[in-house]
């Protein structure tokens, strides 16, 4: 005669998972690990890609020029935005020079591209680059805990590609507080800069199941909703993330996960379309 009363198997003291009596644990225990393994079956294209993600600061210039016809651009991202080199990794990854990975060169990288066609529209200025990569691998929060490195430039314009590097265990909603001090960190600068913001980038893993029904489409949507929050351009590269043809350069998987010259080309000319219309809405505005 079965008991009413529970056994709790070690296995699944964890979980918190009771197994009535009568019923064999081993059994039980079989089942929880074919469950186990379905699990890590199902999460391994998010493992994948996350392993494919790697970051290399630069130093950079970092102070102002005395330029009066300047217009300063500062790049707050992770590797799409600014990649190092080194030896071992060019041995490692088969990455030989310093770009936006994975651009074949840094004049070719959305930053350099973008960059160009500011400048075609403002010729009586002077565009400048500058970056911003410190404070730790990608996340909106590290970019943010080193955000004063970064004040002296002074900006008049503020790209921000970032979203690659968070983890869904830190939740959304501290990417949204995260992400609404970011956009909004140089307000008290007299005049404050434009600010236009990318969501993550994120192809396809090997299975071909988009990315963003899953963590990075949560990702994407949380950092819309901030930007239209505080009347920031937002813009989708999924489109481009899901082309074949914009990811696949380079030696290594870890390179060939980012954006190639024709992905990095539509990178910049969504956020010069952005700032174009920005800056028509601040005309009218007037």
């Amino acid at each position: 005669m079965k008991s009413d009363k529970l056994f709790v198997h070690p296995l699944f003291a964890l979980r918190r998972i009771a197994v009535p009596c009568g019923r064999s644990p081993m059994a039980d225990a079989r089942r929880m690990a074919a469950l186990v393994v379905a699990c890590v079956l199902s999460c391994a294209p998010a493992i994948a890609q996350e392993a494919l993600k790697s970051q290399m600061d630069v130093p950079k210039p970092l102070e102002k020029s005395d330029a009066p016809n300047a217009f300063r651009v500062l790049f707050i991202g992770d590797s799409i935005t600014l990649h190092g080199t080194s030896a071992k990794l060019a041995a490692k990854l088969g990455w030989d020079h310093v770009a936006g990975m994975a651009a074949s060169g840094e004049a070719r990288d959305y930053a350099h591209v973008f960059s160009g066609l500011l400048q075609g529209a403002l010729p009586d200025r002077s565009v400048e680059l500058y970056f911003h990569t410190y404070g730790g691998s990608g996340t909106v929060a590290q970019r943010l805990s080193a955000i004063d490195v970064v004040r002296p430039v002074e900006p008049h314009l503020v790209v921000i590609q970032l979203g690659e590097h968070e983890k869904d265990r830190s939740g959304l909603d501290k990417l949204r507080a995260d992400l609404a001090a970011l956009v909004t960190t140089f307000n008290a600068q007299n005049p404050p800069p434009s600010v236009i913001c990318a969501g993550p980038w994120s192809p396809p893993p090997a299975s071909g199941k988009s990315s963003y029904d899953g963590w990075a489409g949560e990702v994407e949507t949380a950092m819309r909703e901030v930007c239209a929050q505080k009347n920031i351009p937002f813009i989708s590269v999924r489109n481009l993330a899901e082309d074949p043809a914009c990811s696949g350069w380079g030696k290594s998987d870890g390179v060939k996960w980012h954006p190639n010259d024709k992905g990095h080309e539509g990178y910049a000319r969504k956020y010069f379309t952005a700032w174009q219309l920005h800056q028509a809405n601040i005309i009218n505005d007037k």
